[in-house]
């Protein structure tokens, strides 16, 4: 990925700027905010320059043209890189570009870097840079490297320049520093795949799918299909040939008659380059750009793009691109590099009503197909809605007019909202509450609910399933509540009106001491609570309540409550079961082994029940060994609560469930939002018989000889692969206790070698970790033991 980049002497950037685009490292989403003429475009656009070979440079005014340079500072997964290697041959010195990258990143990891540089800015702009990396988690997984485009166009290392040249010469034997520039280059331009969408291109011209960047991003089988055919071979005069040679063949003989014609000339036909043949490379962007010039996108009704208005159009870019790479992600195997998305404005020309939408869509290209994005806006609305990523805002200096630049964690960006230029905060909650009520009155059957955070929506987006209910999460319980406020003010002095089916539910936890909510009173479309875990059963017949907090509350009753404490008690158990499971904390291990399930419905840890009439109720107890550290497993869930909402998320998906029974958060839901049947539930798969039996098939290293097989989203070890014989204290329990059924198993044959055991049948497992770990014997990171199979 993009980490960051250097700047000088484009645009409105007349000084050295180091601009940090990545300070999460479990988020690859990027939004550069800020208002028309500060410099986000540039960003985007001067990663473009180096990348795609942009001839033009668009000098400030104030720069000389030799001190001028864009210099990017990439970061990629050592375990990517080491596939990327392997498996594309068109890297030539692979031992060498390795040896260049674990140099590089030795310089920007352990090396005090600014003590070289002279001059306030260059000095400035280094610290920000070390000061950033000294900070950031895990960077022992990552390979650091730079590189760059001056402003006359050669590839350049500026800033660093000779300070990195002579670092390298003193690790590396031999170290040439144009062999060096032109080897990484190669790598970058082979591994990166950087597309960029500026505000000002023609839409056609974008989308036609003979465009380079579009088959780009088309999924890789497109082109390795045609490679295939262009390989397959045919039957010519005895001889077996594949196509592309028979073309070569054929071509070479056209040639050698045509200078046979030419005997008697003093002329004759020769190759200009080393490269004698075609190969099948060349031929896969002329096949696929030939077929594709005749397609072109339109409407359903058959409209042509230049017909639709500007913000059609710019909706068209974005779903279009998006549909495309979410294909690619789906369906492409591995080790293709990397793909970067940029995109300039997305709200451009939009209706009010579909901006969420737009950066919702494009949010989720990173947070669940993994793909780099980058966008710029000057649509504050993102804010509070983006949980993990990357915030950079750019703004003018008032009295110098010089660009200032300052990134953000969006997790935690509000702790350091005063180091926001004034306007910055405040707006961004009249744009998204702008956008969110056009979006209600354009769907007057629609409800939201706004929660605190990411995980809040990750447990209710799997409970809940209805395409008339859009969750939102954001960013804590002051944000929900001033949203609820800035919705209620406009409805309560009439000057905008909504349907009476809308309805919003503002929805935050209880914490353990009540604070003044300070909120306007409810309407009949807007509802703000708090959940409740209750000490006896409400007018319902309801353990949950969601008690409203700015009217007369149907419930007194105050006991801290959060979202884990109402969910499903048998499908939290599984999920907490799992990831204690794979964790290498072997104390919180043994504490849960002495814990089990009561029958009690709902996954609260602590105890909510203090009536005289009724037991408490919790839905773990202890078998008497450690009954006195429940809280260890309570601190657990706290420091685990993203992973543990996503496991719940896949078990509760998938789980089967009794149609009969609502789990009471659901129903408290139902009856704000006043619906019915907005649980989900879970659904046969229908696959069509062409792609029912479509399977991925992973080998294990050579040690173990094992297969594991995806299929229909279930993970299987394959009937034939090897397990070992021997356990080692870190596995799973259940591994260990899957393991166990299998040597116990008769039927099991012992192999010559008693180290291991075949399998008979295919065996199903929780995840591809849990095969693994159940092949080894020990706890075993699933990225690290499988390969996939390419047929």
């Amino acid at each position: 990925m993009i980490k960051g980049l250097f700047i000088n002497g484009y645009k409105s950037y007349g000084s050295t700027e180091y601009i940090s685009l990545n300070k999460n490292v479990d988020s690859k989403f990027s939004a550069i905010l800020g208002q028309n003429g500060v410099g986000k475009s540039a960003i985007l656009e001067s990663i473009d320059y180096y990348f795609n070979e942009k001839n033009y440079w668009n000098k400030n005014k104030n720069s000389t043209l030799s001190d001028t340079f864009v210099t990017i500072l990439f970061k990629i997964e050592k375990k990517k890189f080491d596939d990327f290697l392997r498996d594309n041959d068109s890297i030539e010195d692979k031992g060498l570009i390795k040896s260049y990258l674990i140099e590089t990143s030795r310089f920007f990891c352990e090396e005090n870097m600014a003590v070289h540089f002279k001059g306030v800015v260059y000095s400035n702009a280094i610290k920000n840079l070390e000061k950033e990396l000294k900070s950031e988690r895990e960077k022992e997984k990552y390979y650091y490297l730079v590189l760059g485009r001056n402003g006359t166009g050669e590839i350049d290392l500026k800033p660093f320049g000779k300070v990195l040249e002579y670092f390298l010469k003193s690790k590396i034997n031999k170290f040439d520093r144009n062999e060096f520039i032109s080897g990484l280059n190669k790598f970058i331009k082979e591994y990166y795949t950087y597309i960029y969408i500026p505000v000002e291109q023609k839409t056609s011209d974008v989308l036609s799918l003979e465009n380079i960047d579009m088959q780009r991003i088309m999924n890789k089988d497109i082109s390795d299909n045609i490679q295939k055919i262009l390989n397959e071979r045919v039957s010519r005069e005895g001889k077996n040939i594949s196509v592309i040679n028979l073309l070569n063949d054929r071509l070479r003989s056209f040639m050698i008659s045509i200078n046979e014609k030419l005997d008697d000339s003093e002329f004759e036909y020769s190759k200009d380059r080393k490269k004698e043949k075609i190969v099948t490379s060349d031929l896969v962007g002329l096949i696929i750009q030939e077929y594709f010039s005749t397609k072109s996108l339109k409407k359903k009704n058959h409209t042509k793009m230049e017909q639709l208005s500007s913000g059609e159009q710019r909706r068209a870019i974005i779903e279009v691109v998006t549909s495309f790479l979410k294909n690619r992600a789906h369906n492409s195997q591995l080790n293709y590099g990397e793909i970067i998305i940029a995109i300039d404005e997305p709200e451009i020309s939009q209706d009010i009503s579909n901006v969420y939408s737009q950066f919702e869509r494009l949010e989720s290209l990173s947070s669940k197909y993994g793909y780099q994005t980058f966008i710029t806006t000057h649509w504050y609305g993102l804010l509070p809605i983006i949980n993990n990523g990357t915030l950079t805002v750019v703004y003018k200096n008032k009295s110098t007019q010089h660009n200032l630049v300052q990134s953000f964690d969006f997790h935690n960006y509000l702790d350091k909202k005063e180091e926001f230029p004034d306007d910055i905060h405040l707006k961004s909650f009249y744009d998204l509450t702008s956008s969110l009520l056009g979006y209600l009155r354009n769907n007057t059957e629609h409800r939201l609910i706004l929660c605190e955070g990411g995980t809040d929506r990750k447990y209710l987006d799997s409970m809940i399933d209805h395409p008339k209910i859009k969750i939102l999460p954001v960013g804590g319980k002051d944000n929900v509540k001033l949203l609820f406020n800035m919705f209620s003010l406009p409805i309560k002095n009439k000057t905008i009106k909504l349907h009476e089916n809308n309805r919003v539910l503002f929805l935050i936890d209880t914490d353990n001491v009540a604070d003044n909510y300070d909120v306007f009173s409810s309407t009949n479309q807007l509802y703000i609570g708090r959940l409740q875990v209750l000490n006896k059963l409400n007018r319902r017949d309801s353990w949950v309540e969601i008690v409203n907090i700015s009217n007369n509350s149907s419930s007194k009753y105050h006991n801290e409550t959060r979202i884990e404490d109402v969910l499903d008690a048998n499908v939290f158990y599984d999920a907490l079961s799992y990831l204690i499971d794979i964790s290498e904390d072997e104390t919180i291990k043994e504490v849960f082994e002495d814990f089990e399930r009561t029958n009690w419905e709902l996954s609260n840890i602590k105890s909510h029940s203090i009536d005289k009439d009724y037991l408490p109720r919790k839905f773990l107890k202890s078998k008497g060994n450690f009954h006195d550290q429940e809280h260890l497993i309570s601190a657990f869930i706290e420091s685990h609560k993203t992973e543990l909402a996503s496991a719940y998320s896949n078990f509760y998906i998938r789980k089967d469930r009794d149609s009969t029974y609502l789990n009471p958060l659901v129903t408290e839901i139902e009856r704000i939002l006043n619906m019915k049947n907005i649980l989900r539930v879970k659904k046969e798969v229908e696959v069509s018989e062409e792609i029912s039996s479509v399977t991925e098939i992973f080998y294990s290293n050579e040690k173990y000889k094992s297969f594991m097989k995806k299929e229909d989203g279930e993970i299987y070890l394959v009937k034939g692969s090897a397990i070992s014989s021997e356990e080692k204290s870190s596995i799973t329990k259940s591994a260990s206790q899957t393991r166990k059924k299998i040597i116990d198993n008769e039927k099991v044959a012992k192999s010559d070698n008693e180290a291991i055991l075949i399998l008979e049948d295919d065996i199903k497992c929780k995840s591809a970790n849990h095969a693994a770990t159940i092949v080894t014997g020990r706890s075993t990171n699933a990225n690290e033991f499988w390969r996939k199979k390419e047929s």
